[in-house]
């Protein structure tokens, strides 16, 4: 089997996340709507990283962290675009 481009050239994506290194990631939440406005203005949010050692959920799982927030939004502008 041949080497591609990325092995020989040595340029490789590094994803890993080293010791006291910060990173941060965004993510867009949708929320439920009814004629396009929200069903509620408080939610629950639960977020958990877990570590999976060989790519999937099994007895060698770990739960590194887990953040559970409540958040509220306003009457005027509950959310950009509504």
């Amino acid at each position: 089997m041949g080497r591609g481009p990325y092995d020989k050239s040595g340029l490789l994506v590094e994803w890993g996340l080293h010791p006291l290194e910060e990173k941060k990631e965004e993510y867009r939440i949708f929320l439920p709507t009814k004629d396009k406005k929200p069903e509620s203005l408080e939610y629950t949010l639960e977020v958990e990283l877990w570590y999976f050692p060989f790519g999937k959920k099994d007895d060698y799982a770990q739960l590194w962290r887990r953040e559970v927030k409540k958040v509220r939004f306003s009457d005027k502008e509950p959310y950009p675009g509504a």
